[in-house]
């Protein structure tokens, strides 16, 4: 079996979308995550790992609060994703027109199924991503739709979405890259 093979496989898991967000001082964003995973076993000590970009701007804000909100999105939410996944927290404020709830400090979505508050306990970078390890503090379950997935959202974007994603999956791939190759050699 080649890498490619291997890859192939590893993209067919048909898994939820979840929107990450954070706020550090006056500063909040939030993105569009493709690494989370459950990190325990044991019921009443929730925890689970992300893996984010360093270069995006919640990474950073995530590196300065130590917090994050972690969402699930129903199909409904569908226009977050673009909202959240197409476009930089640098040129725009994410967040702006999201019904928020904020008696936490963080800034988390109203209208999705789950929001969680999570605190970091750890992290671990790895090249092109950092990895954090977060116990999640508080979970508010909103509503009972059922997760929105990966292949759900593939289906329903319009054919100039998917263009997009595939340019900017193109981009990240030369940027995430060079990032591994330079962590491999050090």
């Amino acid at each position: 079996m080649s890498l490619d093979d291997a890859a192939r496989i590893l993209s067919h898991a048909d898994v939820p979308l979840w929107l990450l967000t954070s706020r550090a001082g006056e500063r909040q964003g939030g993105l569009i995550a493709s690494f989370v995973q459950n990190a325990s076993l044991v019921d009443d000590l929730p925890r689970i790992v992300v893996g984010l970009a360093k270069h995006h701007q919640t990474t950073q804000l995530i590196e300065a609060s130590g917090r994050f909100g972690l969402h699930s999105l129903a199909e409904q939410n569908l226009p977050l994703v673009w909202q959240f996944g197409m476009q930089s927290g640098k040129v725009t404020d994410k967040l702006a027109g999201c019904s928020t709830r904020a008696d936490s400090g963080l800034p988390l979505l109203s209208d999705v199924p789950i929001a969680m508050e999570c605190t970091v306990e750890a992290k671990l970078d790895v090249g092109d991503r950092i990895l954090f390890l977060a116990a999640v503090t508080v979970a508010h379950r909103q509503n009972d739709e059922p997760a929105l997935t990966r292949n759900r959202m593939v289906e329903l974007a319009t054919p100039e979405q998917l263009q997009e994603m595939r340019r900017q999956r193109l981009d990240d791939t030369e940027v995430d890259r060079a990032a591994i190759l330079a962590w491999r050699k050090r």
